[in-house]
């Protein structure tokens, strides 16, 4: 990374993500829907991003979730 605004801040330790192993790359969250009670965690990692990871309790209700865009924007 280079230019004005930098700071002189080094790749390797801003950002050592970008080398990982896509396995070990994940995003959580935690959901409320208005249909369900309780909040729902959901899981996808960068090895297999059309997955998404969930209790199965939840699997139905989570359906139309897995429509979502993978790698880029909802615009």
């Amino acid at each position: 990374m280079m230019g004005p605004g930098t700071s002189g801040i080094k790749l390797k330790d801003h950002a050592p993500h970008i080398n990982a192993d896509a396995g070990d790359c994940w995003v959580r969250a935690l959901i409320k829907l208005s249909n369900v009670e309780k909040l729902i965690e959901i899981q996808r990692s960068m090895d297999k991003p059309k997955d998404l990871v969930c209790d199965e309790e939840y699997v139905e209700v989570l359906k139309p979730l897995r429509s979502w865009p993978v790698g880029g924007s909802m615009s």
